[in-house]
């Protein structure tokens, strides 16, 4: 995912930060990693979503393994742990 677009409308896309694939329009969960609806996107955008999505149909629709991302103010370390 290159340039995601974070999602925020909690009545579409639930509680949870949700992020885009600007090329084929899946989204994810920040949260959990799980898989949700399509981003539809309309014009020129929407033509390349439909046709990269069937470039990868056998990986779009698959959860992604989410992570914990915490830093220590103490030292300004970034710790990332598996959910």
């Amino acid at each position: 995912m290159f340039k995601g677009k974070l999602l925020t409308d909690t009545d579409v896309w639930g509680p949870d930060p949700t992020v885009a694939c600007p090329t084929c329009g899946s989204t994810y969960s920040m949260k959990t990693g799980k898989n949700g609806p399509d981003y539809k996107a309309t014009g020129l955008v929407g033509f390349v979503n439909g046709w990269a999505k069937t470039a990868t149909v056998n990986n779009a629709s698959k959860d992604v393994q989410a992570f914990v991302i915490t830093n220590d103010e103490s030292t300004g370390k970034v710790f990332c742990r598996e959910r």
